[in-house]
């Protein structure tokens, strides 16, 4: 029997998604905790490998197994910290996550932002592009991607940027907000945007992964059984947002502590 789960986990407290020797990773907690359950896992397969200090609020794993779907995300959260199942679903035996047709990630920005200038340039990434100036490119790999849609939101303190597409190339999301607050900051232009998604190389910078989540994946012949954890999953992300605002207010903080610091006395 092959199962489809969905799950949540705080990225922050690991060091990345895909397992790694020596270091504390999601898939290999949940490895782990399979087999604490007693539960087999053979071809194991997930959605989305997400980097260091990203959150997910609806990444999905797919695997065969002989332990009752009903009762394994209860089983896992009882063996598990800041990783919370919350919807399984029986799948076809050809099943692989990897093959989803839509991601939906989302960027919270704290403070205020030029939401205008950020629509405009949200939609230049609409569409079929060379993302090959917004991506850490691996060899081999077509840097042309098919962008869904960019929106642009607002909730209390935060900005939120949602983008959505089938697939996504490595750091694509943050190297997107990376080059929208370079234009921000008047660093870069919205004309060094045109330029890059046809293709020429320029160099944006990067966003940091904490403030980025990977809300859902979905598919069309997938239904998940919803367990009741959403007040889990839902503290999380609020506690994640907190926690965004206390970094930039230490960010804000240090250069004026560092400025009244007493001159050193020789």
């Amino acid at each position: 029997m092959r199962i489809a789960l969905k799950f949540a986990y705080d990225g922050t407290k690991f060091h990345g998604y895909a397992r790694q020797l020596e270091v504390k990773t999601v898939e290999g907690e949940i490895l782990r905790a399979l087999d604490r359950i007693g539960a087999r896992h053979l071809r194991f397969r997930c959605a989305s490998r997400t980097d260091k200090a990203v959150s997910a609020l609806g990444n999905v794993i797919a695997f065969d197994t002989n332990f009752r779907p009903e009762e394994i995300c209860s089983a896992l959260n009882a063996n598990l910290e800041d990783i919370y199942f919350f919807g399984y679903a029986r799948a076809p035996l050809e099943f692989n996550p990897r093959y989803a047709e839509e991601r939906w990630y989302r960027y919270n920005l704290h403070g205020k932002h030029d939401i205008p200038l950020f629509r405009r340039i949200a939609n230049l990434f609409v569409g079929e592009h060379d993302f090959s100036s917004f991506a850490r490119m691996e060899e081999g790999r077509n840097p042309v991607r098919r962008v869904k849609s960019v929106s642009i939101s607002t909730e209390g303190e935060f900005t939120a940027i949602d983008i959505r597409a089938e697939s996504f190339l490595w750091q694509m999301v943050r190297r997107m907000v990376g080059a929208m607050l370079s234009v921000e900051k008047r660093d870069r232009t919205i004309e060094d945007i045109e330029r890059a998604i046809k293709g020429e190389k320029i160099i944006f910078g990067i966003a940091p992964p904490e403030p980025l989540f990977l809300m859902d994946v979905r598919y069309s012949k997938i239904d998940f059984i919803p367990i009741e954890l959403p007040e889990t999953v839902e503290d999380m992300r609020k506690s994640a947002l907190l926690r965004l605002k206390f970094l930039e207010y230490l960010k804000s903080e240090i250069p004026l502590r560092e400025s009244l610091r007493p001159a050193s006395q020789n």
